[in-house]
């Protein structure tokens, strides 16, 4: 009898939890606030759910911004192993330039609710490219894999069908992003239409890039962002720089570099991959 009413107890008790409302205020000049839940359980850690709520706060403001319903990015590699990673930190980028992107962002409140879910609340600053995209820019990108061990080498093919200036961006977790193409080593980016052109070249000051785990990680999810912009017609040579001093720069300054342009210049391919130690 006891242990009856234990368990009833502690089922009236979950079933007093109420989660928080999602609906998302607008507070105006492009910025929206929002709040999102997911459930949390022993397969995943707190800094998971946190980041799985981040992700889904985000898609919401894009998707009542926009109207138009938001994929995310995702990984095939992920689901053929045990890897607890995700790719929700990079839920910004997703390919969204008609319809939204998130420029700035900025965490109000994280918390557990009970044992069994977690509720982020967050305020976003969302804008999108004018115009309408180009049918006949198609970009294309691919890396030589999807799951590299630490200290491996990176190749990454790109192809245009129109003469565009090629940038290469390496997006890390902590949302710093490295400029592969062009810096101090690479200036050169331009790519002709119906052309390819391999990052790194073959020949040059530098031939490989190998990828490296931070310190103290044994796994890690990045991504690398390829952007394609379109050239003018009568452009011969590069007509704008990306000033990124050291080329390092927060996730912010891309995003206002790629909203410098009408979206019928711009085209962009999302290439996620894996990296694990060594064992």
């Amino acid at each position: 009898m006891i242990k009856y009413i234990f368990i009833l107890f502690t089922f009236c008790f979950a079933q007093g939890i109420v989660v928080p409302d999602e609906n998302i205020k607008d507070l105006g000049k492009g910025w929206y606030e929002a709040t999102a839940w997911v459930e949390y359980h022993e397969d995943i850690t707190k800094a998971q759910a946190k980041e799985k709520a981040i992700s889904r706060a985000l898609k919401n403001i894009i998707e009542f911004y926009s109207g138009v319903e938001v994929s995310s990015t995702s990984l095939s590699i992920l689901a053929e192993t045990n890897l607890e990673m995700d790719l929700d930190h990079f839920s910004q980028l997703t390919s969204t330039m008609s319809s939204g992107m998130i420029l700035e962002k900025e965490i109000l409140e994280g918390k557990l609710i009970g044992s069994d879910f977690y509720t982020v609340t967050l305020k976003a600053k969302v804008g999108k490219l004018e115009g309408e995209n180009d049918p006949l820019f198609k970009l294309e990108a691919d890396l030589n894999r999807e799951s590299y061990q630490n200290g491996d080498e990176m190749i990454i093919n790109i192809s245009s069908s129109k003469d565009c200036y090629v940038y290469v961006f390496n997006i890390l977790s902590d949302e710093t992003v490295s400029a592969l193409l062009p810096n101090q080593y690479l200036e050169e980016n331009y790519l002709a239409k119906g052309t390819s052109i391999r990052v790194p070249p073959e020949k040059g000051k530098i031939t490989k890039f190998r990828v490296d785990l931070p310190e103290g990680k044994s796994q890690a999810t990045e991504m690398i962002l390829v952007l394609g912009i379109k050239a003018d017609k009568d452009t011969k040579s590069k007509d704008f720089d990306l000033n990124i001093g050291d080329y390092k720069m927060a996730l912010t300054q891309l995003m206002e570099f790629i909203m410098g342009f009408p979206r019928e210049r711009v085209e962009q391919v999302n290439l996620p991959y894996v990296i694990q130690s060594i064992d």
